[in-house]
């Protein structure tokens, strides 16, 4: 599913008048019905139902104006508050305000304290709350009478449905400055955007519906950003069917780089990652203790000596980093291993360590797929923790484009970038998965499914969900709190199972 910024989605707007002739008028009021749609569904009919709505003096305003309209029309009491003069109000908002103006729809402008106490008070009764304050334009921090109302809003207790976005979350980044909309219900429409999938935005908007408002999908092509959000059609359009008459040969062989001193579960979780994904061989170079607990966890793999890797590239998709430390002798190794492949690798943990100090000109010219968290992505761009999470669609994109790599930024909303731009969305996982061996499980996924054959970018897109997935499933059963790394690889086969069955 194509996801769009909020630049794109004021472009897409533009030309839907401009290109197609398609009436602005005709757009608010399709998105307004949508909204009314929605608020029926909500209060089961809204028939008698006390409904209050915030409205901006912009566009999004207009489209509650709308929805106010519709709502009224079908018996419901609605109270309407304006957070703008309507002076300032212009073209098709100013319209749709004097129609309910002229349907006699009790309407207060906010303007000074005492209008956000009757606001408190038109909350007492109320069964829901319709946001359409700010909407994909806005950026900053909501501030004065509107960040009181909003706090009023949050406070209620009362199910609140947003328009378009939840107001004060910014459209492209997902950032909440200050006081943000959180609603159990937003209707985007025409596309999904990306600050209603990223955190913290996906926390601000509930549960999002995507609403068709008669927007050209032709106008997609005015766009030149590329951003995917990862979906289970997404990944069934790109897993492979197997062949009945296929045998391992046909499905690859992954080698697993890693672990050192205490350190020797992590490889074998990407071992394991490597065999649940479907790879049709795995051999680990690791240390003796990491080959014995390989032994007793997976007999399915087969281990060699680590200082005998650099002997079992040719052939083999690399999974290159879990455990491996942070020594001179392991970045030696990172660094003779990265300049002899012969195909795309995965560079993960100690190795992404060793990774900032290496030029890229020394490396084999295949394609190499990096997997930071924030804290890894912080080390890799030089920058801090906080600059990765106030914009990490951005971060991903530039780091990307500065080491030439595809770059899996993991974490909540974990996002796949790519040199030439490209950028996907995870849209599975949850907290229980922030525990140790997480990463290493991913990285074994990746590196399964490139050995299959896959594009680099989709192997990595695909991973990140069916791991999320497996996440997801696991926590549904044993909790967020009491999963482990392991169990993410138990309920991968069920995972995948979904995509091809379900």
């Amino acid at each position: 599913m194509r996801l769009l910024t909020g630049s794109e989605i004021a472009v897409i707007d533009a030309g839907a008048n401009r290109e197609y002739g398609i009436p602005t008028m005709l757009l608010m009021e399709n998105a307004g019905s949508a909204v009314a749609r929605a608020a029926l569904e909500m209060t089961n009919g809204a028939n008698k139902a006390e409904i209050v709505i915030f409205a901006g003096g912009g566009n999004n305003g207009g489209d509650a104006f709308v929805a106010a309209r519709h709502l009224h029309n079908v018996g419901a009491n609605v109270r309407l508050f304006l957070l703008s003069t309507p002076e300032k109000l212009k073209g098709d908002a100013r319209l749709n305000w004097d129609i309910v103006k002229a349907l006699q729809i009790r309407t207060q402008v906010v303007k000074e304290e005492h209008d956000v106490r009757m606001a408190k008070v038109a909350l007492l009764n109320c069964n829901l709350i319709i946001d359409g304050i700010f909407g994909t334009g806005f950026h900053g921090t909501a501030t004065g009478l509107v960040s009181e109302i909003i706090s009023v809003i949050n406070n209620s207790d009362i199910q609140v449905l947003a328009v378009d976005i939840p107001s004060a979350v910014d459209a492209t980044t997902g950032q909440v400055e200050g006081e943000a909309v959180k609603a159990k219900h937003t209707v985007t429409f025409g596309w999904p955007k990306c600050g209603l999938v990223l955190p913290p935005g996906v926390y601000h908007a509930g549960e999002l519906t995507v609403c068709d408002i008669g927007l050209p999908k032709e106008l997609l092509a005015n766009i030149n950003s590329d951003i995917e959000y990862i979906d289970a059609g997404f990944c069934r359009h790109w897993l492979p069917q197997r062949s009945p008459e296929s045998h391992k040969g046909n499905y690859g062989h992954a080698l697993i780089v890693g672990g050192s001193g205490n350190m020797f579960g992590a490889p074998v979780l990407a071992a394991g990652g490597a065999l649940r994904s479907g790879a049709g061989l795995v051999t680990a170079a690791v240390p003796k203790p990491a080959a014995t607990a390989l032994a007793s966890l997976y007999p399915e793999a087969m281990n060699c000596p680590q200082s005998d890797a650099i002997n079992r590239l040719g052939g083999k998709t690399i999974v290159l980093g879990m455990g491996l430390g942070r020594t001179d002798a392991a970045q030696a190794l990172v660094r003779q291993i990265l300049a002899k492949l012969d195909r795309t690798a995965v560079v993960d943990a100690d190795a992404l360590w060793h990774f900032v100090n290496l030029k890229r000109n020394d490396m084999a010219k295949v394609p190499l797929i990096l997997t930071p968290h924030a804290g890894e992505m912080a080390r890799l761009m030089q920058i801090s923790v906080e600059d990765v999470q106030k914009d990490r669609l951005s971060i991903a994109k530039a780091a990307a484009k500065h080491y030439d790599a595809i770059v899996v930024l993991k974490g909540a909303g974990t996002i796949v970038a790519c040199p030439d731009g490209k950028l996907f969305i995870n849209s599975t996982g949850n907290a229980g998965m922030a525990t140790g061996g997480s990463g290493d499980v991913l990285a074994g996924i990746i590196g399964g499914l490139l050995a299959q054959n896959l594009p680099p970018a989709v192997a990595a897109a695909i991973a990140v969900y069916v791991h999320g997935l497996a996440g997801d499933q696991a926590a549904a059963v044993l909790s967020q709190e009491g999963m482990i790394a392991r169990d993410i690889l138990y309920y991968l086969p069920k995972a995948l199972a979904e995509l091809h069955y379900l």
